[in-house]
């Protein structure tokens, strides 16, 4: 948790220093308070809030939609204030980015299970890891039809 937690500091911190030239703060303090939500929801469940899925509770899929959906909405009206374009060609931008990352962590997750027989993880593309992906895929496009309802 430890480590986790200086790499989640590191993650908070760079995109200050990616759009340090931007000279309305505001909304590169909402991406960063976005990012830091999303890390502290991924702390908790580290903390034991995966295992709620014995319960009823899948957890792991509230973070699988959240976090995305968060990322989408936030990254979008950031990237739209650096360039300039409307925020539907930013969304669109970012949902490819956060949907490649999705993909890209599973393919973490399995090395990491694979290689280290780390973490709580199954293999690639169980059909535990496609609802991870279609929770991801839910998010992103929650957040798309947010972003076209109302843009700014």
């Amino acid at each position: 948790m430890g480590l986790a937690a200086i790499g989640y500091s590191f993650l908070i911190a760079l995109p200050a220093w990616v759009f340090r030239e931007l000279r309305d703060r505001r909304e590169l303090l909402q991406f960063q308070t976005a990012l830091a939500t999303g890390m502290a929801l991924n702390g908790i469940g580290s903390l034991g809030a995966w295992g709620l899925y014995k319960y009823g509770f899948d957890y792991d899929k509230l973070v699988h939609f959240v976090f995305p959906a968060l990322m989408v909405y936030f990254g979008a009206r950031l990237l739209r204030i650096r360039s300039g374009k409307p925020v539907i060609t930013m969304a669109l931008l970012t949902a490819v980015i956060v949907m490649a990352s999705g993909v890209a962590w599973e393919y973490i997750e399995y090395f990491f299970a694979s290689y280290f027989h780390f973490g709580f993880f199954g293999t690639l593309f169980d059909p535990d890891s496609i609802r991870d992906l279609l929770a991801n895929m839910a998010g992103v496009i929650a957040a798309l039809i947010y972003l076209i309802s109302y843009p700014d």
